[in-house]
């Protein structure tokens, strides 16, 4: 079969689907085998090719190009929803520091108005009454 390359192949083998010349017949290899004329399985294989790549023009590109139109509306749609979602976040965040502004003013107030007026004036009561004691303890030693 190594000869078949350097001879003029003038038949094609289909059940080994390879070219033949007249060394490989008269060997009797491919007795059982259908062959046919290489120059009708040459044209038979380029009408397969051409079909083939008319399919891949009318049918698979288009497809193809369809798939890959989706592909980019998601990929639109997901950078849409990430934005349209961290814009919700931050609005959410706006919203919950106002109302931690609102609530730490009333607490400040609460503390001002309130609970200091409150204390102090215990505290200013129990100093007076530590005063006033203080002074009747000094006259009852001075005494």
């Amino acid at each position: 079969m190594r000869e078949t390359f350097r001879k003029k192949c003038e038949l094609h083998c289909e059940h080994c689907n390879i070219p033949i010349c007249s060394s490989c017949i008269s060997s009797n290899e491919h007795d059982l085998h259908k062959k046919i004329d290489i120059t009708e399985n040459f044209k038979s294989k380029r009408k397969l090719l051409q079909r083939d790549i008319q399919e891949i023009g009318e049918v698979i590109l288009p497809e193809h190009e369809h798939i890959m139109s989706r592909i980019q509306r998601r990929k639109d749609d997901l950078r849409e929803c990430a934005e349209d979602f961290k814009r919700k976040l931050k609005e959410e965040e706006e919203d919950k520091i106002q109302k931690i502004r609102e609530a730490t003013k009333n607490h400040i107030f609460i503390i001002d108005a309130k609970i200091v007026p409150k204390h102090l004036n215990f505290l200013n009561a129990c100093e007076k009454n530590t005063i006033n004691t203080d002074l009747k303890s000094k006259t009852i030693v001075q005494t």
